[in-house]
């Protein structure tokens, strides 16, 4: 793990820009640029799993990767890739072997080892998509910053909208395409491009990162909920890319720490999923302080088939600030 490699944690301070770096044997200080306290950085060496970073500047504690996104204004593909190649990891890099990460990383990685990991595929592919933004999701209210965001491209042979498929670590693990068209009742809506197991990863998880950590988790259906929460200026949702959550994405949410993980299923989805969804989170999340909710759909009049992003951000809001019930 990354305490094992101190040396690869100051590289790594010192590569997003963090100044006057010093190793005193138990704990690494630095300060945010030359400008401010050179020593109101801690990371503690010893007694912390988990690579939790002080900033007493600014009276902040969070893990490392969500502090060096929060306090350089960059993102999590970002960080991680530069610390797997100060390590020399391979492109799904996150083995039982290697063990790096530290805390959620490393229990995540024992898990992923008992199965075969996802195909993860040059990101270079998609240079064969061309980068023009849907009007039919911007009419779905997915802003043209959403669309930016999550690399929304256009494929001209299939006619449909490109959505790539990130792992959790932000490598290209697929690219789903969606039909441009209006489609009829026996017709896919959806198709993959480039083969992907969704339930190996969470839509938007990579994205959005900093926002789930030690915070709320909202969890969607689709790729496209994650977008329009995003474009909405809600930063913290999830999406299963389809109806069900696998065991590797309650592992994913659970290694964060959340406070909370809120179920939004689409209108009209067969409650005994939602109920089945939820008895899994709280088989995870049983002896940690995480509670598990959920919106039901039935006790409301919404359009059937509707996600709740789908209803605007108005009613959004409200499903989120009043109608969310909590398990025992």
């Amino acid at each position: 793990m990354l305490l094992t490699h101190p040396t690869v944690i100051e590289r790594t301070l010192s590569h997003f820009g963090f100044s006057h770096i010093e190793n005193r044997g138990n704990e690494i200080r630095c300060g945010h640029d030359d400008y401010r306290n050179k020593t109101s950085i801690r990371i503690r060496l010893d007694d912390n799993p988990y690579l939790y970073v002080n900033d007493f500047s600014d009276a902040y504690s969070g893990e490392l990767f969500s502090f060096i996104i929060r306090a350089k204004d960059t993102n999590f593909r970002s960080v991680i890739s530069f610390i797997k190649r100060e390590l020399n990891i391979d492109d799904y890099g996150i083995s039982q072997r290697s063990s790096i990460f530290a805390g959620a990383f490393d229990k995540l990685t024992r898990k992923r080892s008992l199965s075969a990991p996802p195909q993860i595929y040059d990101a270079a592919i998609l240079n064969s998509y061309p980068k023009i933004f849907a009007k039919r999701f911007l009419d779905d209210n997915i802003s043209i910053s959403a669309q930016n965001e999550f690399d929304i491209r256009y494929d001209p042979d299939s006619q449909r909208i490109v959505i790539p498929i990130y792992s959790s670590s932000g490598e290209l693990m697929g690219v789903k395409g969606r039909a441009n068209w209006d489609i009829a009742d026996d017709e896919p809506k959806y198709l993959y491009l480039t083969p992907c197991r969704c339930s190996e990863t969470l839509y938007g998880f990579a994205h959005n990162y900093r926002h789930l950590v030690n915070d709320t988790i909202y969890i969607c259906e689709s790729e496209k909920a994650v977008m329009q929460a995003w474009g909405y200026g809600y930063y913290n949702f999830v999406g299963l890319g389809g109806n069900r959550v696998s065991d590797k994405q309650c592992k994913l949410m659970v290694e964060l720490l959340p406070k909370r993980i809120v179920l939004l299923p689409d209108v009209g989805l067969d409650w005994t999923v939602t109920e089945l969804n939820a008895r899994k989170l709280m088989s995870y999340t049983r002896l940690l302080d995480i509670q598990i909710g959920w919106w039901d759909w039935r006790k409301y009049h919404d359009p059937d088939k509707a996600s709740p992003t789908d209803l605007g951000v108005e009613r959004l809001e409200q499903i989120i600030k009043t109608e969310i019930e909590w398990g025992d």
